[in-house]
């Protein structure tokens, strides 16, 4: 009998989490040597190092209570220019996030459902940008 995905289990006990993200990626747990949090390890792993804020990416980081930076873009502005400081924002950000994963989680906001003023942001200029803290204080950056 062959075993399917053997890789996924260690040599000695069988407690692992495997998670398989939208991407394809595969990544996995061994409960046995668990040195963080399990939901902040799933909320680490499900998204990208920057990825699009969604409602499920939303409820992984409330759970794990992890900090947020949250950058705001338009992609479908009828100026070029938003356009691209918003692609512009996005590269930087993935750029520098390695640095940084451990301590925060960063998305970018394109879908307008999710209300800039959540956030402390009350002003049209694209992109903005806010950290959410653990403690519920909120810092918007113009």
């Amino acid at each position: 009998m062959k075993k399917l995905h053997a890789d996924w289990f260690p040599n000695v006990g069988l407690s692992v989490i495997v998670l398989i993200r939208y991407d394809g990626k595969v990544e996995k747990l061994d409960l046995a040597e668990l040195t963080q949090w399990i939901p902040n390890w799933i909320s680490d792993k499900t998204t990208k190092t920057v990825d699009e804020m969604n409602d499920g990416a939303f409820q992984l980081s409330d759970l794990a209570q992890r900090q947020t930076f949250c950058i705001f873009v338009d992609f479908k502005s009828s100026d070029p220019k938003v356009v691209q400081a918003s692609y512009d924002a996005i590269s930087v950000l993935e750029k520098v996030m390695p640095l940084f994963a451990s301590k925060f989680k960063a998305f970018y906001v394109a879908d307008k459902r999710i209300p800039k003023k959540s956030l402390g942001i009350t002003w049209n200029t694209m992109p903005a940008m806010a950290f959410n803290e653990e403690n519920s204080q909120i810092l918007p950056y113009p």
